[in-house]
């Protein structure tokens, strides 16, 4: 009984701050009056229930949030009545409108009550998962009032099956709204993707999925959710925090291009590998060892054939030791890179065309060991002949990144000796970038030029060279797979064996070249110079 007393004795004494409390959350004096009545009603009914005294203001605000929840969910009842606006279209069984709660100009009737507005702000987020044809139903029925009818003439289905769609989605939205959902992080932080590629066999629709990831981040992010775990579209939606709507377009593209790949469960999955930081650190790790004692075995392969190279291709021009070492060491290594190729069926593209496709999930532009782009052989419609091109990120400061087609034209031209085809703007624009010199009356090339039968001497020349160090680096190659199928998701760790021997065998090279650079058997001139690139013709 003393307690009970002194319970009685907390609540008069706590009147004025429940007052407070409910002024606070109806902003009228009124509706105060009537809430705190309320509270207090329900504070001395279940006095009995308080076993501890001393935890009486946690109780006590507890019963009040209690008693304010329902004193507005009535409000809101009685205020939907009057006007007219209801949810009562989430019953299953009921096939009449409801959804006017969407008409702007009607909407802030009922948005004045928070219990409703909750429930409008749920039911949006559930209508933004939910699946495209269930939302294209509820979005003509109850938004754009069209009958069941005039649906199914629409939809090309019969009226049977758009009422199932509508009950189902009823059922869906009701579930949904009765969900604790979550964005995921990347809804504010967006993942790192970059899309990357070898082709064999050329396809044109690979430069329609260049653009796709060219500027936008859905598509990568996507890829990114659901490449450990097979993800539904409004899980998907609600890891990127991005309406489902507006995936649906992305999601068709990437599975049009089996970027992504479909489940019987309709769950989705990423159908490449993906390099992530944790798998390149891991590689590195694993390799770096090795590519030190491969770099001075490729060192001492240079060394041993660099005055057969110069004498085949640098006879009749000056060059400086350290270009003729890059040169003889890229050749030595891009052409055991190659013969690992040889060893590779490619795969067929979703479109056509043959090669790899994967991605990136790390600071692309902190790693040194790549490249900005390889081209084995890059023709010209208006020459003959070709250029290799290896963009080694170590040198982007001194040599051009190609290939641009006009640079390619131009280097080719130059090979031919074929100034008169360029402008005197051309020409200027080549000086400035060290593509030709001055020679006398006419000019240049200061790119690597051989002829064809000059290419297949030295090729024959660097054979034992080559075959060596393919042998050699056929040990990084396989410690590679190993680690990428370590840290692959079972969907696509088939992937990663091939794919070691494809993207990684031109790593090889980055990393071999590097560790040259470190030990300072090469260097990274201050000026333009052509190192890794060369002209055939």
């Amino acid at each position: 009984m003393k307690d009970i007393t002194v319970i009685r004795e907390n609540i008069v004494n706590s009147m004025n701050s429940i007052f407070a409390f409910s002024l606070a959350r109806t902003n009228n004096a009124t509706e105060a009056e009537d809430l705190s009545q309320q509270i207090i009603t329900e504070l001395l009914s279940s006095a009995n229930s308080l076993k501890d005294v001393n935890a009486f203001f946690g109780w006590m605000w507890s019963v009040a949030k209690n008693t304010y929840g329902k004193y507005s969910r009535q409000r809101a009842k009685e205020r939907n009545m009057q006007s007219g606006y209801d949810l009562d279209f989430l019953d299953e069984n009921n096939m009449s409108g409801g959804m006017n709660i969407f008409i702007t100009e009607r909407r802030s009737k009922v948005e004045d009550d928070m219990i409703l507005k909750e429930d409008t702000s749920l039911l949006k987020r559930e209508l933004s998962l939910l699946a495209y044809k269930y939302r294209e139903a509820v979005v003509k029925y109850y938004i754009e009032d069209k009958s069941c009818a005039q649906i199914a003439e629409e939809l090309s289905v019969t009226v049977e099956t758009v009422k199932h769609l509508l009950f189902k989605a009823r059922k869906i939205l009701k579930e949904g709204m009765n969900m604790n959902r979550e964005f995921g992080e990347k809804s504010y932080n967006p993942g790192i993707f970059r899309f990357d590629k070898w082709v064999a066999e050329y396809s044109h629709d690979i430069h329609e999925i260049d653009r796709l990831f060219g500027t936008r981040k859905i598509p990568g992010n996507i890829l990114l959710s659901a490449y450990y775990t097979p993800l539904t579209m409004d899980e998907i939606s609600m890891e990127l925090g991005v309406a489902a709507p507006y995936l649906e377009d992305e999601i068709k593209i990437l599975l049009k291009y089996n970027l992504l790949k479909q489940l019987q469960n309709g769950r989705y999955q990423t159908n490449i590998f993906i390099y992530t930081t944790a798998c390149q650190e891991d590689i590195f790790l694993k390799t770096k060892d090795i590519y030190k004692k491969y770099a001075q075995k490729l060192s001492s392969l240079v060394d041993g054939k660099a005055s057969e190279v110069k004498e085949l291709i640098f006879k009749d021009s000056e060059v400086s030791q350290n270009k003729l070492k890059w040169f003889t060491a890229h050749f030595i290594l891009w052409h055991s890179a190659c013969k690992n190729q040889d060893s590779v069926e490619m795969p067929r593209f979703a479109t056509g065309g043959t090669g790899f496709l994967w991605g990136q999930n790390y600071n692309y532009s902190d790693y040194q060991y790549s490249f900005n782009g390889i081209y084995g052989k890059a023709a010209s419609d208006r020459y003959s002949g070709w250029i290799h091109a290896s963009n080694y990120k170590l040198l982007e400061k001194c040599q051009v990144q190609l290939p641009n087609d006009n640079h390619i034209d131009f280097l080719l031209a130059a090979a031919h000796k074929r100034f008169d085809d360029f402008t005197p703007d051309e020409i200027a624009h080549a000086l400035q970038w060290c593509f030709i010199e001055k020679d006398g009356e006419s000019y240049k090339s200061l790119c690597n030029v051989m002829t064809q039968a000059q290419y297949d001497k030295l090729c024959e020349i660097l054979s034992g060279e080559i075959n060596e160090m393919n042998a050699a680096l056929a040990e990084t190659t396989s410690v590679m797979a190993e680690v990428m199928q370590n840290h692959a998701p079972s969907a696509v760790r088939d992937q990663c064996k091939d794919l070691a021997v494809t993207r990684n065998s031109f790593n090889n090279m980055a990393h071999v070249m590097q560790n040259l650079v470190e030990n300072e058997y090469l260097i990274v001139p201050m000026q333009h110079e052509f190192l890794t690139i060369y002209t055939v013709i």
